[in-house]
């Protein structure tokens, strides 16, 4: 079942607070290609998992929603998404 975003439980500054962190700084590059996820070895065994759609959490401003997800965990830091990335979004300093 789809789930419905309220309006007041997003937080429209979690996008720019999130690159302003060292290491961030090219989030807001992101054109939402894919790239993350077709080179990650999680999301390859793990459906729930997907670097893009964090990305685009973060851009909705689910802020709440996505640190009370276990799934942001599953990231086993292999750096794949980052080294991919035409835009030089850095996902593994973002997570």
């Amino acid at each position: 079942m789809d789930k419905i975003l309220k309006i007041p439980d997003l937080d429209p500054l979690f996008k720019e607070e999130l690159a302003q962190e060292p290491g961030c700084q090219h989030l807001l590059r992101c054109f939402a290609c894919g790239v993350c996820t077709a080179t990650c070895p999680v999301a390859e065994i793990e459906p729930g998992f997907s670097p893009s759609r964090i990305i685009r959490q973060i851009f909705y401003g689910m802020k709440e929603q996505l640190l009370a997800s276990p799934t942001l965990w599953y990231c086993m830091r292999c750096a794949q998404c980052s080294f991919s990335c035409p835009q030089d979004v850095r996902f593994l300093d973002i997570v």
